[in-house]
Parts: C-alpha cells; sequence; structure tokens
C-alpha cells in the first residue's frame, strides 16, 4: 500500500491511506499529437513552397478511448491545427502519450480515416519489432546516402508505423481493450 501525504503543508496531517488500484492507475491526462508536414509559402512566391516535418499538439484526453475519438474526428474532418504561417498540413502518425511520455497508442493517418498500430503482446514482439525497425532505418540510411530522399523518407516513415506498436507495458491491456470496441 502507498501512502501519500501532502508535505507543502506545515500543519501535521496525518498521511491518506491511497489503494493499491488507485496508486497504479496511469498518469492523466493524456496528450494527443499528431506528427505531419506543413507546406509553407517562400517569401516569393515564384519559389513556391517547401514542406517541413512537424509536431502539432491537438490536444488532452481523460482516457485512451476519448483520445482515439477526438484523434478520429480530427482525421474524418481533417480538422488538424495549423501555424498561422502555414499553407497547408499533411498528417502521417497520431500519437497519443501520458503525462509521463510513456506511448499510449500510435496510429498512422490514411486519408480520413486513422489505422491504428496493434500494441505488441510480448517481451518477444517488443524485440522483433525493434529489430525489424531497425533495419529498416539501416535501409533508409542506405538509401540517402544514394541521393535516393523518397525511398529514405518511406522507409523512415515505415518504421515509425511499425515502432507504434511499442506501446508502454503499463497501457498495453487497456489499448487492446479500446482497439476491439473499435472494431466491432
Amino acid at each position: 500500500m502507498t501512502v501519500a501525504f501532502d508535505i507543502t503543508k506545515s500543519t501535521a496531517i496525518p498521511p491518506v491511506r491511497v489503494t493499491a488500484a488507485i496508486a497504479a492507475a496511469p498518469a492523466q491526462p493524456l496528450i494527443l499529437t499528431c506528427i505531419g508536414e506543413v507546406e509553407h509559402v517562400e517569401k516569393d512566391p515564384v519559389l513556391g513552397t517547401w514542406w517541413q516535418q512537424q509536431t502539432l499538439a491537438m490536444g488532452r484526453c481523460e482516457n485512451p478511448a476519448e483520445a482515439i475519438a477526438m484523434a478520429t474526428r480530427a482525421a474524418a474532418q481533417g480538422a488538424f491545427p495549423q501555424d498561422d504561417g502555414a499553407q497547408d498540413f499533411s498528417p502521417i502518425l497520431v500519437v497519443i502519450l501520458d503525462t509521463e511520455k510513456r506511448l499510449v497508442l500510435a496510429g498512422e493517418v490514411s486519408g480520413r480515416d486513422i489505422q491504428w498500430c496493434e500494441p505488441v503482446a510480448t517481451d518477444l514482439d517488443v524485440r522483433k519489432v525493434v529489430t525489424e525497425a531497425s533495419r529498416i532505418r539501416a535501409d533508409a540510411s542506405y538509401e540517402a546516402g544514394l541521393d535516393n530522399f523518397r525511398a529514405a523518407k518511406a522507409l523512415r516513415h515505415r518504421a515509425s508505423v511499425l515502432e507504434g506498436r511499442l506501446v508502454d507495458p503499463l497501457w498495453r491491456e487497456e489499448i487492446r481493450l479500446a482497439l476491439r470496441e473499435i472494431v466491432q
């Protein structure tokens, strides 16, 4: 059992007993972000536009179901927050983190839909995902060295989506259940 007390108060208050369930509860709220590419216009319009990868804060949620619903609505409506100077935003990956920056869930944005990454189930799965993602990133590095930047970018994207399966062990079971409810 965990014992918690407020050390900022000068009065002697007896410690409050916290149940194991409350002590083990995941940190709230959840942080919803979207990784994508932002299109900017050059100062001289004749030069056209340029793209830059950016992570956008989409909001905070109390639980995974709320975060999934918020992300799904944003993707369906194409409603992602943008900088003032941005002309366009192309979402790539939605990421949900808790306040301790642990991965809760990730999903690949495809058109107006999100394909959520199935969390790994075992430590063996973790090893396989990390090994495969490392191999893909090595291939991306090789392609970049050959000036095949589009191929390198596609490979890095594939590795990022694969790494989206590396949900923190604290969240895996809850996320599996939440994803099953979405599919039904």
